[in-house]
């Protein structure tokens, strides 16, 4: 009877330490894989970013390949000012802070979340976040061409 105590005791004490040592094990593992894939993300976010600040301020760098030719027999590649990213929207602003292509980037869009919005220019060709509504998370270079 006393050894059963015992071992029991054991067994309770061994089964704790084994979930707490499990718990920073995948705790921390957790973390690695978060941190990875955030710095991922905002990697190659921060890339496109900066390719499309590249292309309309006309600096492509040597490894940028323009789209394919538009299959309408010209040899040219279609030129547009627009990204082919639908995740990276254009805004154009004005000296008074007003949205000058308003028609390009969508009436609902700029209805709720734009027509207050005011950029802010202290980071001034640098990528950024900002909270469009206090709600939703946005990425940005603001840059002057």
């Amino acid at each position: 009877m006393f050894k059963n105590k015992i071992f029991r005791k054991q067994q309770l004490k061994f089964m704790v330490l084994n979930l707490i040592s499990f718990t920073v094990i995948f705790t921390i593992f957790g973390f690695i894989v978060f941190s990875q894939v955030q710095n991922t993300l905002f990697t190659k976010t921060d890339e496109e970013l900066k390719m499309v600040k590249e292309k309309i301020n006309g600096n492509l760098p040597d490894n940028f390949k323009p789209p394919p030719a538009s299959g309408n027999g010209d040899s040219e590649p279609r030129q547009n000012d627009r990204p082919k990213n639908p995740r990276i929207i254009v805004i154009k602003w004005d000296k008074n802070d007003n949205i000058v292509n308003q028609n390009e980037i969508g009436t609902s869009f700029y209805e709720d979340y734009l027509e207050d919005y005011k950029p802010d220019k202290t980071n001034l060709d640098t990528i950024a976040n900002t909270n469009v509504n206090n709600l939703y998370p946005f990425r940005y270079i603001l840059f002057e061409k």
